[in-house]
């Protein structure tokens, strides 16, 4: 297996940080091929990847920085899901679809089931994971639900009846997936403790890629005339809030507790954003004249598919207090174009703002706070001589006011 840091990654573009969204957006990737259909986990971030002329699965580990090519094969392995340590995806080496997973703790790969999907064609099995639990749609004629346990190793097959089933998804006990058929489409959800299963919605309606976190379920419900609706749906309540932002495209949204994203149209391009229905707050995530697609969310991190350098690269958001940092990076870029800092040292004061941004998308504030004193006592360093008594009080109050936030 390959790894590569991921240093000059984290520190080498300068991303501006959304005036919409308290937070900070990083490139997790810089591959100049394309990259792709990301999930993320704690400090885990997965993907699929190009640059070795098919597609491969990739890794990242904020934690430390560090980029790890997970698979190797000629042919494609695609859209990975990770929990925790656990990576799994759909693997194509075998000609048909088979699922395949990887345990980052113990780097070794493992297989899962195989031919899944028997078909000539690479249609992909939309695998899922959520801690023991992996799930993925099958065909053998019709599509149908699997669940595999890792920690038994057992595979059982979920309710099929009428029509088609695709699109699990997985939290805890509980999976829920889509049916579509010519007389009643729906959301499922079958709890693995219970052994129940349960239609969310009802008829006459045509709901696509269902997800869950714990108690709430999303998906869109489409429409013959107008933009589809979000409808987010609360298990234990049996309460639902459905909401139809503007010039919403088809790609699933997501959701983790009680935070929803999606993909969306309004500005004439595709734009990530976030609503909370704990406080019925919509936050714009990004604002580039690129796209940016395919969102996923894990806590307080958010991963994309983003075009804004020309290819597809994998973006990270993590919202916190760094909007303070921004307003620093901001300032010191102010000052060099005022000549007040020299472009050297505004590149290295840059390079220590964007390190303690990376910390704080990691989740690591007190490693930031220890980072941001480094470059209090770099622009020290420069007093008087280089930097005038203003410009440095004004740049060590600012990174003071955000070390306060963070502790």
């Amino acid at each position: 297996m390959r790894y590569r840091y991921l240093l000059s990654v984290f520190f080498a573009v300068l991303i501006p940080i959304s005036a919409y969204s308290e937070g900070i957006l990083v490139p997790v990737t810089t591959d100049p091929n394309t990259q792709g259909a990301p999930d993320v986990s704690e400090d885990y971030v997965v993907w699929h990847d190009r640059r070795n002329g098919n597609w491969d699965i990739y890794s990242a580990d904020l934690s430390t920085l560090t980029e790890k090519q997970l698979t190797s094969n000629s042919l494609n392995q695609t859209r990975p899901a990770v929990s925790g340590n656990t990576v799994v995806w759909t693997d194509f080496r075998r000609g048909s679809a088979s699922i395949y997973g990887y345990d980052l703790h113990e780097e070794r790969e493992f297989e899962i089931a195989l031919d899944v999907i028997n078909s000539v064609l690479e249609i992909d099995a939309s695998v899922a994971i959520s801690g023991d639990v992996i799930a993925w749609h099958a065909y053998d004629g019709q599509y149908f639900i699997q669940v595999h346990f890792l920690s038994s190793g057992e595979t059982i097959t979920l309710p099929r009846g009428d029509g088609n089933n695709f699109h699990p998804r997985v939290s805890g006990h509980r999976v829920v997936w889509e049916r579509q058929n010519s007389s009643n489409d729906g959301v499922f959800l079958f709890d693995l403790t219970t052994d129940t299963l349960e239609q969310l919605t009802a008829q006459g309606h045509s709901p696509w890629h269902p997800d869950i976190s714990g108690d709430n379920v999303v998906w869109l419900n489409l429409t013959t005339f107008g933009d589809p609706w979000i409808v987010f749906y609360n298990v234990t309540t049996n309460l639902s809030t459905s909401f139809t932002p503007a010039h919403l495209t088809t790609q699933p949204p997501r959701v983790s507790g009680s935070q929803v994203v999606w993909v969306d149209r309004r500005y004439d391009n595709i734009d990530i954003f976030l609503w909370d229905k704990s406080t019925n707050i919509e936050t714009q995530i990004t604002q580039n004249t690129a796209s940016q697609q395919l969102p996923k969310i894990s806590g307080n991190k958010i991963v994309w598919q983003d075009s804004r350098e020309g290819n597809e690269d994998i973006f990270l958001y993590s919202s916190s207090s760094a909007l303070s940092l921004s307003t620093i990076v901001d300032r010191v870029v102010l000052y060099v174009e005022q000549g007040e800092i020299r472009r050297g040292n505004g590149e290295a004061m840059k390079a220590k703002l964007l390190q303690a941004g990376a910390s704080v998308a990691r989740g690591h504030p007190q490693v930031a706070s220890n980072q941001l004193d480094a470059f209090i006592n770099y622009v020290n360093g420069l007093a008087i001589r280089q930097i005038a008594p203003a410009v440095v009080e004004d740049l060590v109050s600012l990174t003071q006011a955000v070390q306060s936030s963070l502790n």
